[in-house]
């Protein structure tokens, strides 16, 4: 494939530029490996055979935009379909189908694993229920008195220390903002 034809190839007759970042299921994953949808096996044979990989195919492309896509992956993380990932690194996982109690043991074996933070379970006098763990950042993990997974708050915190210049300083909660929320879609 020529230069000139990749180019052609890879935009619609409506002008949008086929790529991932364009494709509905950017934020999901669930079509990017099945069947083949950058490369196929020829593709990949004859990267061997020349050294050369053709461009991207985008057989399971469908046109959408950055809003449509998180909307789907927040309605799959609800549901429970999907995990919600906490930190940047990908080993935190909560999801929305789990009891608090089953989030908490698998978020304290994961940390055990990784070397991150994770606090007790804290059962509310309401019947809600939260946790702190700290991975690349501290989040709150709430879940309402129905046992359903409500809010995730990423936690600021700032280091304040004293006039003592022994002193190594302290943490203190800043403020917290919503970084996940069962009700709405950021």
């Amino acid at each position: 494939m020529t230069k000139k034809q990749a180019q052609e190839y890879a935009t619609t007759k409506e002008g949008t530029q086929v790529r991932c970042e364009t494709c509905l299921y950017l934020a999901t994953h669930e079509k990017c490996d099945k069947p083949d949808c950058l490369h196929t096996p020829e593709d990949y044979r004859t990267s061997r055979t020349n050294g050369c990989m053709p461009p991207p195919r985008f057989l399971n492309w469908k046109e959408s935009n950055p809003v449509e896509q998180m909307s789907r992956l927040h309605a799959m993380q609800v549901s429970g379909k999907r995990s919600i990932v906490i930190g940047g690194s990908g080993e935190a996982e909560v999801n929305a189908k789990q009891t608090p109690a089953e989030c908490s043991k698998q978020l304290h074996y994961v940390a055990e694993q990784c070397g991150y933070f994770a606090g007790n379970l804290k059962q509310n006098p309401d019947g809600s229920a939260e946790i702190i763990i700290s991975t690349e950042g501290t989040y709150k993990i709430i879940w309402g008195a129905d046992g359903k997974l409500s809010k995730i708050m990423h936690q600021v915190y700032k280091t304040v220390y004293s006039e003592n210049p022994n002193d190594l300083g302290h943490s203190v909660l800043v403020r917290e903002v919503v970084a996940w929320d069962s009700a709405v879609c950021y």
